[in-house]
């Protein structure tokens, strides 16, 4: 849920449905567009896709109705981090 809140910009509870069932359609999608729609407007659409995919992601396994197969907290940790890794830049030439 707190991975929700950081993404949204929102409160967990949205009126009388919790921010993981206001979203659940957004978040069954496999189209990064329409996840991009559930990003906090303060952003101005300024984030990485492939960080917010991965983001989605984890949120739907840490949602999962069935405990057991919901990731344990360090592999959700380790899965952020992986995706936060700053990548090289191809267009940089190294001397």
């Amino acid at each position: 849920m707190l991975l929700l809140e950081l993404i949204t910009g929102l409160k967990s509870i949205q009126g009388s449905v919790t921010l993981a069932e206001w979203t659940e359609e957004w978040r069954k999608s496999d189209d990064v567009e329409v996840w991009a729609n559930l990003l906090d407007p303060k952003l101005n659409g300024n984030a990485n896709l492939e960080q917010l995919s991965v983001l989605i992601h984890v949120a739907n396994l840490a949602l999962l109705e069935n405990s057991e197969g919901r990731p344990e907290m360090g592999q959700i940790v380790g899965r952020i981090l992986s995706c936060m890794e700053p990548q090289p830049n191809p267009h940089l030439l190294s001397v």
